[in-house]
Parts: structure tokens; C-alpha cells; sequence
């Protein structure tokens, strides 16, 4: 189709599969004898879509089960929320489905006309823009106003930066990948509803997706979160003179964006590996490198330099990019494998072309 994302997809597709759409729902209602499988309608925009396709179940369990027992093997049913069409009339859609599930990838896309492929507008999907945040939560809210549960799956679900936007929001379940299993689980052992909630009440008031973004990244300092990679620890253009230099912005870095309480530690730190040996490992990049308990939490951080500087490289060649790797406890052993592993991804001309 010209426009895919606009087009024949979904339940959409039912009518026009409608055999193949029997098939399986016979498939589900034999197999709900054994099990519990749920059904979930993708891409609604209209309840007419909601209606039809629990005919069609209902059909489809009375020629199975006959008169007398149809509805013994009771499937829920429920619904992606994926359009701002389906996010207005949820109140109506919980009065035919069991539940509700909010797909992020499709909803941002939708509430804010961006093709998230297309990388001239690409920018402009944000997940944190102040309507995908009033979106989500005016789901959830009348979700629950109807007793009806409500889940949300897609990539913003996977973020452990935005669990405390779910806890707060009052989701009842997340959906995402293995991977991510781990990581959310430990932040949501450690993540208090109350809090939460009180920050949402905060993102309320938000004018931008920018203003969301901080928010919650300065919530998530408060509570002594942080991410490895953080945006605020990527410095572009900076103007440095020498490598001392260079080196005391990174550890003032880490001091204004809360990540050590003691700068000074820090660079004291970094310069005890300097000094047995340069850290520029040449083709212009720099890898200062630490493990210091004077951090609160390990850290990435990437200077690009205005103008090269003299770093002692093997090479010889100034250094133009310094990334830093700092760590705050652990094995050190595990410490200079991560360094030699970097070291040896930038020697691979493609790595280096990458960053």
C-alpha cells in the first residue's frame, strides 16, 4: 500500500481473512479446555470492529460447544489500544472486552502524525510528549473506573527509565521482552508507588516532551537511579586546551549531574591509571578509565572535542573523542575487560565511523 501504517492492518484484515479468522479462534476455544489463552483484537478504531469480531467468537463457540454449553469455556477478550480513536471511546470498549492492552510504538505514532522510520521527522516520536502521557493515563483511569485491567507492551514499556511513569499511572502490567525482565524487576523492587504517583502529578503540569525528559531523569537522581548512558553525560564541541583539562570536565560532570559527591576523588582516580600508562589508544579516541567508591553510580561519558588535543597516544595522533569509563565498585579485573573490549571495537575503522 502507498501508506501501510494508514492502511489494511489489524482487524482490518479479519473480514477479508474471515475463514482463516474462524480457523483459529476454533483452534482457541478447543484449546481453552486445556489452558487459558486470552484473545487481543489489534488496531481498533471503531467498536463496530470490537463487536463484530465477539459475533464471530460467539459463533464460533456455539457450533463447538452447541447451545447448552456455549460460554462454559470463557476466553477473555480484550483490545490494543493503539489509535487516539480507541483511547476516546475506552469507556465504551470496556463495556464489551475484558481488558485493555496500550501498544506505545503505534500510539506515539499516531497521536503525533511522526513515522518513527522516517528519519527526517524521526525526532519529533517522543514518547515523553506531554499528550502521550495525558493519552495513557486517561486509559488507564477509565480502564479502572470500569473494572477492567490494563496493560502496556512496546518499547517505552521496556525502558526502566519509565517504570515509575507506569507504578504512578497506576498500570496493572507490562509486557516486554525477556531482556528486559531483569532490569525492570529490580527497579520495580525498589520503586515506591507513593513516589511515583507524586510524580506523576508533576509530569501533569509539563509543557514539553524536553520538560517531561528532565523531570524524570532528575526524579530518578533524587532516588539515586541512574543510567549508564545518559544523554547529560554526552558532550559535544567542548573546548579543552590539554588533557588535564579535559579530564577535569568529566569528573565536573559527574559532580553536577549528581554522580559523586567528590570530584576530586574522581580525577585523582582517573589520573592513577594515566600516569601508568596513556590512555589514548589512537585514531584520535582517549579511554580514561576508573574504579572508585567516590562514585555513586558507573557511569559512560563521551567528550567531542572542539579541537584536538595532545593525549600521549600510541599513534601519536591528538585525540578528538574521549570516552570516559568509570565504575564505582566491583571486580577490577571485570574493570580492564570492558576497557581492553572497547579498545579492540576501536580499532575497527566501522566502530570508529559509527560514533
Amino acid at each position: 500500500e502507498e501508506n501501510p501504517l494508514l492502511g489494511n492492518r489489524g482487524v482490518r484484515l479479519y473480514r477479508t481473512y474471515e475463514t482463516l479468522l474462524r480457523t483459529q479462534l476454533r483452534a482457541l476455544v478447543r484449546a481453552a479446555g486445556q489452558g487459558r489463552p486470552w484473545i487481543m483484537i489489534p488496531m481498533v478504531s471503531t467498536l463496530d470492529e470490537v463487536l463484530w469480531v465477539k459475533s464471530v467468537l460467539d459463533q464460533v463457540r456455539a457450533e463447538i460447544e452447541g447451545p447448552q454449553g456455549a460460554g462454559s469455556s470463557k476466553i477473555p477478550l480484550g483490545a490494543m489500544v493503539e489509535t487516539p480513536a480507541a483511547a476516546l471511546i475506552v469507556d465504551q470498549l470496556c463495556r464489551e472486552l475484558d481488558f485493555l492492552s496500550i501498544g506505545t510504538n503505534d500510539l506515539i505514532q499516531y497521536l503525533l502524525a511522526v513515522d518513527r522510520t522516517n528519519g527526517t521527522v524521526g525526532p519529533l516520536y517522543r514518547g515523553h510528549h506531554p499528550s502521550v502521557i495525558r493519552a495513557i493515563r486517561h486509559v488507564v483511569n477509565e480502564a479502572h473506573r470500569h473494572g477492567r485491567w490494563v496493560g502496556v507492551c512496546g518499547e517505552m514499556a521496556a525502558d526502566p527509565v519509565n517504570l515509575p511513569l507506569w507504578i504512578g499511572l497506576g498500570v496493572d502490567e507490562i509486557s516486554v521482552t525477556p531482556v528486559a525482565v531483569g532490569p525492570l524487576k529490580t527497579e520495580v523492587q525498589t520503586c515506591s508507588s507513593q513516589q511515583a504517583r507524586a510524580l506523576i502529578d508533576e509530569l501533569a503540569g509539563c509543557r514539553t516532551a524536553a520538560d517531561v525528559t528532565d523531570r524524570v531523569a532528575a526524579w530518578r537522581v533524587q532516588k539515586g537511579r541512574f543510567d549508564l548512558v545518559d544523554a547529560r553525560m554526552i558532550s559535544m564541541g567542548v573546548k579543552v586546551t590539554t588533557k588535564a583539562h579535559a579530564i577535569k570536565v568529566l569528573a565536573d560532570r559527574l559532580y553536577v549531574e549528581g554522580r559523586t559527591d567528590d570530584p576530586v576523588a574522581v580525577e585523582n582516580a582517573l589520573w592513577e591509571r594515566e600516569s601508568t600508562y596513556s590512555t589514548g589508544l589512537g585514531y584520535g579516541f582517549a579511554i580514561p578509565h576508573c574504579q572508585t567508591p567516590a562514585l555513586a553510580a558507573d557511569t559512560i561519558g563521551v567528550l567531542k572535542l572542539a579541537a584536538p588535543v595532545d593525549w600521549d597516544s600510541l599513534d601519536g595522533i591528538p585525540v578528538s573523542v574521549v570516552i570516559l569509563l568509570a565504575l564505582r565498585s566491583g571486580d577490577d579485573k571485570a574493570h580492564l575487560q570492558v576497557f581492553a573490549d572497547l579498545s579492540r571495537c576501536l580499532m575497527r575503522e566501522e566502530f570508529r565511523r559509527f560514533l
